[in-house]
């Protein structure tokens, strides 16, 4: 409940001053930080905004939530790249145009899609 408070108090007051939080909770630094540098040995391996260090290891791969179950087998048939993640959904790397691909031939067949994500790091895992 502390920590809480503590992080609603950083957040409330990050408008109006520079605050340096210190903390090994990354989850804690997305939450609140504007700005954040990773410190490796004690030399600063990685800085800037949070938009911009997650842009600059962002992922190509992308998870695809079908409606049915059912459809997951032929899309994984014709497309080799894609694997099974939980019950109806899949990823997809894409290093050229393998997502075109993949939403035309949903598109193609009227496959009912429930959501398209890119799948982003937390900074635990570029920390990682």
């Amino acid at each position: 409940m502390g920590r809480k408070e503590i992080l609603d108090i950083l957040s409330s007051v990050r408008a109006h001053t520079t605050v340096l939080f210190s903390t090994h909770i990354l989850s804690d630094v997305e939450r609140i930080c504007t700005d954040a540098a990773f410190l490796k040995d004690g030399v600063v391996s990685v800085q800037g905004t949070l938009a911009d260090i997650k842009a600059a290891y962002r992922s190509k791969e992308y998870r695809i939530e079908l409606e049915l179950e059912s459809d997951i087998p032929a899309l994984i048939d014709t497309f080799g790249h894609c694997k099974k993640l939980e019950k109806n959904q899949v990823s997809l790397r894409d290093d050229g145009n393998a997502l075109y691909d993949v939403l035309q031939y949903i598109t193609a067949r009227k496959i009912p899609i429930q959501k398209i994500e890119r799948m982003e790091p937390s900074l635990e895992d570029l920390f990682m």
